[in-house]
């Protein structure tokens, strides 16, 4: 028995395989840029939550120096008075 085998250089894919891979390729390339995306947007957001929780924090530590500070001027206010009398 006598064999002939056609020689071929590389395998040939037809069209509709390649677009296959092309379309797989594709959607995992758009895949990858939106949850990148979306990681660096949930990130900018939380970095400004941060700035925004760090202004509130530092508002409320003036708020009260300034109501511990009236309160200090009450109460020598009171004493005051008391000694008056």
């Amino acid at each position: 028995m006598n064999y002939h085998f056609k020689r071929t250089k590389g395998h040939k894919m037809d069209t509709q395989t390649l677009a296959i891979l092309i379309t797989i390729g594709a959607f995992f390339v758009v895949l990858l840029g939106t949850i990148l995306t979306l990681f660096l947007w949930n990130r900018s957001e939380s970095q400004s939550d941060t700035r925004r929780t760090l202004d509130l924090i530092e508002a409320i530590k003036n708020e009260m120096k300034d109501f511990h500070g009236r309160l200090c001027a009450i109460e020598e206010r009171s004493v005051q008075n008391k000694l008056k009398r």
